[in-house]
């Protein structure tokens, strides 16, 4: 089969910027998702759910890679830091801030950098994911009651508020620049 990893990449495409807007949009998805793995769409929503990334791509006017430098500078966490991103890693869950576009670019080489201006109007994008890596987690985060793909639904109204109070967890050192 050709799913590989992620729902919102198997559905717009390995190299695409959108994000899911509402629960209609992610029910299609999934009924997509059925489809490809052969299995009828109410046995789907019967699966459980062990792990899940919650994201979102904005478009900032600021360079992406000042705002992960400010971030890693002032932050009280120490975050990983790689090429375009910053991972605040914990045991059931992990923060990631990177840069979308560079993402893209990696994955498509400079051949595509063309292509991606043509889709992204040559804007700049950060993208904010919570990976939740347990089952635990995900009813820590979500909902106590959060087992199967048929939660997750009913839940999904909720994701960019869960996305935002990681957001306002971080802690920053005060200090005068």
């Amino acid at each position: 089969t050709v799913v590989n990893g992620s729902l919102r990449k198997f559905y717009f495409g390995v190299n695409s910027i959108k994000d899911f807007e509402d629960e209609k949009q992610l029910e299609h998805a999934f009924i997509l998702l059925s489809k490809e793995l052969k299995i009828s769409y109410s046995t789907l929503l019967k699966c459980e759910v062990y792990s899940i990334e919650i994201g979102k791509n904005f478009i900032i006017d600021e360079s992406v890679s000042a705002i992960i430098n400010s971030i890693k500078k002032f932050s009280v966490l120490k975050p990983k830091r790689y090429s375009e991103s910053l991972t605040f890693i914990g045991s059931q869950y992990d923060f990631i801030i990177y840069d979308k576009i560079e993402e893209i670019k990696n994955k498509i080489g400079k051949y595509g950098i063309s292509e991606i201006i043509r889709n992204t109007g040559n804007k700049q994008y950060i993208r904010l994911e919570l990976r939740l890596k347990t089952k635990q987690a995900i009813k820590n985060k979500l909902s106590k009651e959060t087992e199967t793909i048929h939660d997750i639904l009913r839940l999904c109204q909720f994701f960019p508020y869960v996305l935002f109070h990681e957001i306002k967890r971080l802690e920053f050192i005060e200090e005068q620049l």
